[in-house]
């Protein structure tokens, strides 16, 4: 009996060391190669984050008005993208998509769509975006996080391709951003 129970301890502990090990995000990082070089990785939540602090002259209600303005040029929809616009905190909140295309009997189509999450917090003098939360629509909520992992048994090369498609849409939404929240240069009508 003692053997038995003995035996069964032995083999759930096997079990459940096993399955924490698959279930670690730590753990699932370690087969990753060049992908996880694709785009920037936060340290802490082990996700995909482009964040940065940007230092820009203005009153916050100044670069709220800028970003505001940003956003109803950028997006088509701006309404509907944009989930919080609080001008006393400074902060907005915009849920997006990106569409990841594959050249199929070169035809570029469109194998998926992924959503964002964009957080811009304004204040004095300065700005801070972040991009993150990067969901692939399906049935379920599928992290692209999981396309890093290059042991995964639905891992395919294409992957990395299409976190360079995502790497490419946010660098270049950054860089809209950053023009977007300068100042407008008003030119000076000369009097004769």
């Amino acid at each position: 009996m003692n053997f038995k129970l003995s035996l069964l301890t032995i083999v759930a502990v096997m079990f459940c060391t096993s399955a924490f090990s698959q279930n670690n995000p730590k753990n699932q990082r370690q087969g990753t190669n060049k992908s996880a070089e694709i785009v920037p990785i936060d340290k802490t939540t082990n996700k995909i984050q482009y964040r940065e602090v940007v230092s820009m002259q203005g009153t916050q209600e100044v670069l709220f008005n800028r970003a505001i303005e940003w956003i109803n040029t950028e997006y088509k929809n701006p309404v509907a993208v944009t989930r919080v616009r609080n001008p006393h905190t400074g902060i907005i909140d915009i849920i997006h998509r990106i569409e990841v295309k594959k050249e199929v009997d070169k035809v570029e189509k469109t194998v998926g769509v992924v959503d964002y999450f964009l957080k811009l917090e304004l204040k004095e003098n300065r700005y801070r975006y972040t991009i993150n939360d990067f969901i692939l629509r399906g049935v379920s909520r599928y992290p692209i996080e999981n396309w890093l992992d290059t042991s995964a048994r639905d891992y395919s090369p294409d992957m990395a391709d299409y976190l360079k498609q995502v790497d490419e849409f946010c660098k270049g939404l950054i860089s809209r951003l950053k023009e977007g929240m300068q100042p407008q240069v008003v030119p000076v009508e000369e009097e004769w």
